[in-house]
């Protein structure tokens, strides 16, 4: 009993020390716990991509190549040292054929898919940003179609958002995000994926043309600009996600754009079915009787020539007189079956509350927002922001900043890509329209060669 005084009395007298002593020990004792359940998750996927190593393979099989792209500066700098720690080791176990190539800067990942030969896969190790470029490079390759048939892309997650990653690995902790997408390359699930393409509309002959592609949503306004305010609020911690909406509200007014003039037309599709034209009647076709008596006869019995009328279908495509008006948010996502574009424009009037709340549920990924904004739904859709190269506005695709110096024409462009996702995502890619491929092992295809890449320009995307 007296021990017990002892000690009660120490805690007591100490207690600044055995708070910390408690929270750290509750810190180390989460930590290890969370250690000892990756390390048995990866064990188990370990073993699992050694069955698919273990299998032999023919004299005259080269084994599956698959191209990492990685970008160095994503995770804070730690994305090297990720891959290499959980899924490096799970595709050589595999017995995949790994080359890497770092980027170094902007564009490096889209001049590389641009020029990207001889491998049967390429992984984009990294965020959003060097996956928009990536798709973009893709995109704009002279042989896409087969590249995208013959080449599927996959995403190891080491950026801070993972958009399009989060879709086909839901989840939010990284470990089982990194082995769970490498894994999705060594069991070969993949499905089909579309594409939003950006097209600027400027006056501007140089501006004009260019396009850019994402895989997740453009947004740009008063959420878009709060939410890029959040570093100047680090003091809060873990809180400067939510503060930076109270503040930008409270003090960030010049700082953030509330009114964005805009002017927005939709693409209206039509399928209209039509008869053709009226025909004299044909004449009646003689008729024989049967048989030798038949041959021979004069007479014959006409019977009128049936002839099939055929329909016809025509897709009529018009576009809707333009409407202006002052948005505070304009967001641009895929529909559900990624073959249309939901536009959402949100009112540029919004209370304190209100301004809050939507920013904290975009923040909980929750669907339902209390600013109410009106939906557009459309194949195409133009927009106007009234920006120049003189006066050019922000604004973000897939997680990217992207600078806006015209009007630019939206549109979805339906299961152009394949990638590898999860067991319980997985769609079955339609081939039926796709060349036919070579007989091949699931592991394994054609000789290889490790890929080059052109050195990109340091500057800030442009539409």
């Amino acid at each position: 009993m007296e021990k017990i005084r002892t000690v009660g009395s120490t805690l007591r007298n100490h207690w600044k020390k055995s708070v910390f002593l408690t929270v750290a020990g509750g810190y180390g004792g989460n930590w290890y716990w969370k250690k000892l359940q990756d390390n048995d998750f990866m064990r188990q996927c370990c073993r699992e991509a050694l069955t698919y190593g273990a299998t032999p393979i023919g004299v005259h099989q080269q084994n599956y190549h698959v191209t990492v792209v990685l970008n160095p500066a994503a995770s804070g700098g730690k994305t090297r040292k990720l891959f290499e720690q959980y899924s490096a080791p799970l595709l050589h176990l595999a017995g995949f054929k790994v080359s890497i190539q770092k980027t170094e800067g902007r564009e490096e990942a889209k001049e590389l898919l641009k020029i990207m030969e001889n491998c049967d896969a390429v992984l984009i190790a990294g965020g959003d940003g060097i996956l928009m470029e990536a798709v973009t490079g893709v995109m704009k390759r002279e042989d896409k179609e087969n590249f995208t048939f013959k080449t599927p892309l996959g995403i190891i997650p080491l950026g801070t958002k993972n958009s399009l990653a989060n879709r086909l690995f839901p989840g939010t902790d990284q470990v089982r995000q990194l082995a769970e997408s490498t894994m999705a390359v060594i069991k070969q699930i993949k499905r089909p994926v579309s594409v939003i393409e950006v097209e600027n509309l400027s006056t501007d002959e140089f501006m004009r043309g260019k396009k850019l592609f994402g895989t997740n949503s453009l947004e740009m306004g008063a959420w878009r600009e709060a939410d890029a305010r959040k570093d100047n609020y680090w003091f809060f911690a873990g809180l400067k996600h939510r503060m930076t909406y109270v503040f930008s509200y409270l003090t960030g007014h010049k700082e953030v754009t509330w009114d964005w003039p805009i002017s927005v037309s939709t693409l209206k599709t039509e399928k209209l079915t039509r008869q053709p034209d009226a025909q004299p009647p044909s004449p009646p076709t003689p008729q024989r009787r049967g048989g030798f008596v038949g041959f021979f006869s004069s007479s014959a019995k006409m019977a009128p020539k049936s002839e099939a009328v055929q329909k016809t279908e025509e897709i009529i495509e018009s576009w809707q007189d333009s409407v202006s008006m002052e948005a505070g948010q304009v967001q641009v996502d895929m529909g559900a079956n990624g073959d249309e574009l939901n536009m959402k424009i949100f009112p540029n009037k919004s209370t304190f509350s209100g301004f809050v709340s939507e920013g904290w549920s975009r923040l909980n990924k929750d669907s339902t927002s209390s600013v109410l904004p009106e939906i557009l739904t459309s194949t195409q859709l133009k927009l106007d922001t009234f920006s120049s190269p003189e006066n050019p506005r922000l604004m973000i695709v897939d997680g990217e900043e992207v600078e806006l110096t015209g009007p630019i024409k939206i549109s979805v462009l339906p299961n152009v890509l394949t990638l590898f996702c999860g067991g319980a995502d997985t769609a079955v890619v339609d081939t039926s329209t796709q060349p036919p491929s070579p007989p091949q092992s699931p592991r394994w295809s054609t000789p290889s060669v490790t890929s080059q890449y052109l050195s990109g320009t340091n500057f800030k995307t442009r539409i």
